[in-house]
């Protein structure tokens, strides 16, 4: 049994060399206006005392004298406040110094918001806005979205929007310049005209903590309106308390038949389309696996339930079966299912079947399966990139339990067709996921180096596209998703380990260490991506991974993938860094 240490990952360069990028894309960011942490601390101290006076005494409190200010000039402070994720409202008003403008600011909030007594778990946030400069073309590479703030001066008017207003509200680059000349009663072709001015602002931004203990309530410093996660964080115990928190999550999502969480909302999304069930399946087979590992019972029963309610799409056919859904029928549906099943025990009946399905879809003249038997499509088709691969994964893990030498075949059989279309295909990346699994297995069973070899041609070439320390987004660092997606970076990161697992199958000491390098970079993003207790008041959220930066919702695959790649990786590759 492994998870039994307490320890950083021993690769120091590592951290130091992305700790210091992070950190140094923060001084960047704050350069021309220092604040220490104790002069964060203290400006939130002033908001907490506001607040704290209204709350106590019912009536809005009075501005009062300030200790040694510090005198700042063309700053804009915005001071927010929030209950359990909910914006009460957002208060600014200028003062001649910045601890007055922190303080104005507050009170114009708190009469805003008009919060009672009774309230609960409010907090506060602060936005500091500073060194103005003035946009005049391209502005899309000029501004960085969730990062600058910036405003809109029109004649008498002006219109700002504080860095996390597209995040907050899911705004596309366009969507917010549309919704900011809005604000300042402007048409969208008017935002580049002589007549309006365009600006953008550094930021500083920082929140209290969940109230302590002791009564005080500590400071986290944000960036996209999110805490940053070092890389010298991503410790075991940090990933074993994210992988239980993605297990409740799943299991959320499981109990409640949901396929998605609407974050600003909270309100659970169904669906019975082809896609979702698919996404679903293949979570309950996670989920399978982790209540295994966490040997929960009363997990496994529920898990039962989820496969019992997605089997009544089950359509026997002669000596085969599979599942249809709204007239389609495909490979990899009914791979999901075999996975859930094998991997739970449940509906022991229905996996030979289902086997004998996904043998039936192979084409002999061009050696492949067909992802799909009704309807008819020509190929090739993006399915080809998924669906395959999630049927063959099937086949290999029934072989662990239930031995069949024709399940090894068909895999041998449709190898170089799949190898052939990742070649010479630009989009056959997308087959990493599920076909670097595939012959990862397969190369454990039989040995034979070519099946390495793909692996290693997948994997090497994903390398290329992580985001490393050359980005001035550094919460991106480690992410193989330019807008933030945590199931792309999560997915690729299971694949990775695969290839780690088959380099040190080949003793590829140089891979080993390369693949490592890649990982532990992208799980400090898949840290950065989840929903925890320093970013969140909504248990529903908890666990959960947006989708990406401009879209907080929660889809179950996002925690899916991320929480299969941490436990692979606490299985795989954290035994061997020791």
């Amino acid at each position: 049994m492994i998870m039994n240490k307490l320890s950083t990952y021993p690769d120091l360069a590592i951290n130091q060399k992305i700790d210091f990028a992070i950190l140094a894309g923060i001084a960047t960011q704050r350069k021309g206006l220092f604040l220490t942490y104790q002069d964060r601390e203290y400006l939130l101290s002033l908001c907490r005392t506001m607040l704290n006076s209204f709350l106590h005494e019912s009536k809005p409190p009075k501005v009062q004298a300030i200790k040694e200010p510090i005198d700042v000039k063309n700053v804009i402070v915005f001071v927010s406040l929030y209950e359990n994720d909910n914006i009460l409202a957002c208060g600014h008003k200028q003062g001649k110094t910045l601890e007055e403008s922190v303080i104005l600011s507050t009170i114009k909030a708190i009469n805003l918001a008009k919060p009672k007594p009774s309230s609960h778990k409010i907090h506060v946030e602060m936005t500091i806005l500073f060194d103005e400069k003035i946009i005049s073309n391209d502005l899309e590479e000029k501004i960085i979205l969730g990062v600058d703030a910036i405003s809109l001066r029109y004649q008498d008017k002006i219109a700002i929007f504080k860095n996390s207003v597209p995040i907050n509200y899911g705004y596309s680059f366009e969507e917010t310049l549309i919704k900011l000349a809005q604000k300042c009663g402007l048409k969208r072709d008017l935002v580049q005209s002589k007549k309006a001015t365009l600006s953008k602002y550094k930021t500083i931004e920082f929140r209290e903590d969940v109230l302590t203990k002791n009564n005080k309530y500590g400071l986290y410093d944000l960036y996209r309106n999110n805490p940053i996660i070092l890389q010298s964080e991503v410790t075991d115990k940090s990933l074993k308390s994210s992988l239980f928190l993605s297990y409740s999550a799943l299991k959320n999502f499981i109990h409640k038949k949901a396929y998605l969480y609407i974050a600003n909302e909270k309100k659970w999304h169904h669906s019975n389309t082809q896609e979702a069930l698919l996404r679903q399946l293949a979570s309950t087979w996670i989920l399978t696996k982790l209540a295994k590992f966490y040997q929960d019972q009363l997990t496994l029963k529920c898990t039962k339930r989820a496969i019992n309610n997605i089997i009544k799409n089950f359509s026997p056919h002669h000596d085969s079966g599979y599942l249809e859904v709204n007239g389609v029928t495909d490979i990899g549906l009914s791979g999901c299912l075999l996975l859930a099943l094998v991997s739970s025990g449940f509906h022991q009946d229905k996996m030979n079947p289902l086997r004998s399905f996904i043998l039936s879809s192979y084409d002999k003249e061009h050696n492949r399966l067909l992802p799909f038997i009704t309807p008819k499509l020509n190929l090739p088709h993006e399915a080809e990139f998924f669906f395959p691969g999630i049927a063959l994964n099937a086949l290999l893990h029934m072989n662990k339990c239930y031995p069949n030498d024709e399940n090894i075949r068909i895999v041998e059989k449709v190898f170089p067709y799949y190898r052939r279309l990742f070649n010479q295909n630009k989009d056959g990346i997308k087959m990493l996921p599920w076909m670097s699994s595939v012959y990862t297995e397969l190369f454990f069973v039989l040995n034979d180096m070519k099946y390495a070899k793909f692996v290693f041609t997948m994997n090497d070439r994903i390398l290329t596209q992580q985001i490393t320390t050359e980005t001035t987004e550094i919460d991106l660092l480690g992410s193989f998703s330019h807008t933030g997606s945590a199931a792309v970076t999560a997915t690729i990161t299971e694949s990775l380990i695969d290839a780690y697992r088959v380099a040190q199958q080949c003793q590829d000491k140089t891979r080993m260490q390369v693949y490592k390098k890649h990982i532990l970079m992208a799980l400090r993003f898949i840290l950065q991506a989840q929903y925890r207790t320093d970013n969140t008041f909504d248990s529903n959220a908890l666990g959960g991974y947006k989708n990406n930066f401009f879209d907080k919702n929660i889809r179950i695959d996002n925690i899916q993938h991320a929480s299969h790649a941490i436990f692979k990786f606490l299985h795989y590759v954290f035994p061997c860094c020791h």
